[in-house]
């Protein structure tokens, strides 16, 4: 499908001959990413974040050295790029299932390690997971979805990379911060529950909130301020992904604080037990209203 995918994007032959290999490595060799996933997700849920903190930190590391060296020393250009990426996890694997086996975690490995699937406990994780994880794929579909829509204006080249550079590199620094306190939101609730403190657990949400809420302003105010400046680090100069990536960042300002706001109190439902209606949410909002807003906005010059 990867090469389907860069047409939907309108992605010229130049960028295809780059990204048709990197994205088939990636989808064909990411598995140690899946499992890193899991295993830092189980240490998280279990009140344990400094251990999938540093095993984050050892990944990108690595991924940086592993780049390094496939791109520009082997010369291998996106192909070494996917492979340090699908790589890089290897390691923090081996070193989670180390702590793991060797009782350093509240995670304990099974008495005895059997292929046959204990369909209760499969059951569960069904339940609860499915929502979740489609959660997260909704967000990653909506981007896509929203990628190849702008790829239809004019200057389609200038306002996927404005899109590409404000919101999935600059807007990082709300969405990654985001991230990490839906799940703080959604342990502290669920461990609250557990012990039977909803009070505690909804105050220790509503912190989580007002944390990545002044996260938000302080970041927004930056947007707001010196979008221009941002984008230059890029070397994002020409006119066209200027006018592009000011406008989107201006509004991404404001969007951040929606953001941060609904991650953490998705991540307590989630917390709570419920899983779908996060879902719901993140499938109007990260699907139906973008796409439908940008299809109604196309004629315009202007990404809103």
């Amino acid at each position: 499908m990867s090469p389907r995918l860069l047409e939907w994007f309108n992605a010229s032959e130049g960028v295809q001959a780059h990204a048709l290999p990197y994205m088939r490595i990636l989808f064909t060799c990411g598995g140690p990413f899946f499992v890193l996933f899991l295993l830092t997700g189980a240490l998280q849920a279990s009140g344990n974040p400094k251990i999938p903190l540093a095993l984050g930190v050892l990944t990108t590391v690595l991924n940086i050295v592993l780049s390094f060296v496939f791109i520009v020393l082997l010369g291998l250009g996106a192909v070494g790029a996917a492979l340090g990426t699908c790589l890089a996890p290897c390691v923090s694997v081996a070193v989670a299932l180390k702590l793991i086996y060797s009782g350093k975690t509240i995670i304990l490995p099974p008495r005895r390690i059997t292929l046959i699937p204990d369909l209760s406990v499969l059951k569960s994780v069904v339940r609860i997971g499915t929502p979740t994880g489609l959660q997260a794929v909704v967000i990653n579909i909506g981007g896509a979805v929203l990628l190849g829509v702008i790829g239809r204006v004019e200057h389609s080249a200038a306002a996927q990379a404005a899109y590409t550079i404000c919101y999935a590199q600059l807007f990082a620094f709300i969405m990654w911060p985001s991230f990490g306190l839906r799940v703080a939101a959604s342990t502290v609730m669920g461990q609250n529950l557990g012990a039977g403190k909803l009070k505690r657990g909804r105050r220790g949400v509503y912190v989580a909130a007002g944390m990545g809420l002044a996260a938000a302003c302080v970041t927004g105010v930056v947007y707001w301020t010196l979008p221009r400046a941002l984008l230059g680090l890029f070397d994002a100069t020409g006119e066209a992904i200027q006018d592009y990536g000011a406008s989107l960042l201006r509004f991404l300002s404001f969007s951040g604080i929606a953001f941060v706001l609904s991650m953490t109190f998705t991540g307590a439902l989630q917390g709570a037990g419920d899983t779908k209606n996060p879902m719901y949410i993140a499938f109007v909002t990260q699907i139906v209203i973008p796409v439908s807003y940008t299809h109604l906005t196309l004629p315009t010059k202007r990404i809103v």
